[in-house]
């Protein structure tokens, strides 16, 4: 079973979120990490939204991340709606690129590291990893 994930940022259209789903690892320790160390300009995750397909698995860079099937790609009012849809598409955790910094929420209660639908600095996550 995937653990299933969105990778999301701001548009710079008010506030609007564009976000992409990925199937596979989405829990902070592997897809955070991979975001915080790969992942780190504007430019990085438009090149990475940009691709067809949904993420099966999130790489090092866009050339080892395994993309499939139909665009999973969406755009969402705010914050607020993001978290929501999440919710609805059954991701477990939601990254958020926003103000040069990645942040990470979660869908559901129980999740170990992350709280429940707010958005908190990832770079605070992967400390108490």
């Amino acid at each position: 079973m995937g653990t299933r994930s969105l990778i999301s940022k701001e548009t710079g259209y008010k506030t609007e979120v564009e976000s992409k789903y990925c199937h596979w690892d989405g829990y902070p320790s592997h897809n955070g990490v991979l975001l915080d160390e790969n992942y780190n300009t504007e430019d990085d995750i438009d090149n990475l939204l940009s691709e067809e397909g949904y993420m099966s698995s999130l790489g090092d860079s866009i050339e080892s991340t395994k993309f499939s099937g139909k665009d999973i790609t969406d755009f969402h009012a705010d914050e607020q709606t993001l978290l929501e849809d999440g919710n609805s598409m059954g991701v477990e955790y939601i990254y958020l690129f926003k103000n040069g910094e990645w942040y990470v929420s979660c869908t559901h209660p129980e999740c170990p590291d992350v709280p429940y639908k707010k958005f908190i600095l990832l770079s605070d996550v992967l400390k108490t990893l």
